[in-house]
């Protein structure tokens, strides 16, 4: 079937999760872009088609690398210099970004960039931190609903002017006591029901 004249079933075969290596090493020289998209995203796909993938004259094809949650660090790091905003967004919401990748891209002016990277569990205590100051609401948004956000992120959002942020901040079990003591006193009612909610929730586990 990776021999067939009609794409569509070079396509299907590409797309199999089975698919063996040695077929997919062979699609990845397929002169339809479509098939090698699907190549690219195969979790079965060897490292070394990704990487010569990664280098794909259509971005399409590189963004489906980036995407790829087999994609290895370096091939990542290569991406998150793509000319492409949407090969950048794949790479700052892929599970195996480092630490470092997430922390270069924080500096993206694409802000969906921004928001992957907000959302990613890999992002470094000082990413989510700069983040929290993030011109764009959603990025402070997905910042607070990290579980990896430092003590620092939690003080921040605390006392951002919207209500919303601190709402956020006051629902998480695992913000310091001390914060969320002080959203008792927020002028917002919600904001200290929530913060209400999660001392009670805190003292009855710790058998307060």
């Amino acid at each position: 079937l990776s021999n067939d004249s009609n794409w569509e079933v070079r396509y299907w075969v590409a797309q199999n999760p089975n698919c063996p290596v040695e077929i997919l090493k062979k699609l990845s020289n397929d002169s339809d872009n479509s098939v090698l998209c699907y190549v690219a995203r195969n979790p079965n796909c060897p490292v070394e088609i990704m990487k010569k993938l990664s280098n794909d004259s259509d971005s399409n094809v590189r963004y489906w690398v980036a995407q790829n949650p087999n994609c290895p660090v370096e091939i990542l790091e290569k991406l998150s210099n793509d000319s492409d905003s949407y090969v950048r967004q794949n790479v700052a919401n892929n599970p195996n970004c480092s630490p470092e990748i997430l922390e270069k891209l924080s500096d993206d002016s694409d802000s969906y960039v921004r928001r992957c990277i907000a959302s990613n569990l890999n992002c470094a205590a000082k990413t989510l931190e700069k983040l929290s100051d993030d011109s764009e609401w959603v990025v402070q948004y997905l910042v607070a609903k990290n579980s990896s956000a430092p003590k620092e992120v939690f003080e921040k959002l605390s006392n951002n002017s919207d209500s919303v942020l601190r709402s956020i901040i006051a629902y998480r079990i695992d913000c310091p006591i001390e914060i969320l003591e002080k959203l008792l006193s927020d002028p917002e009612i919600n904001v200290r029901r929530y913060a209400n909610k999660s001392l009670n929730q805190i003292r009855g586990f710790k058998g307060y």
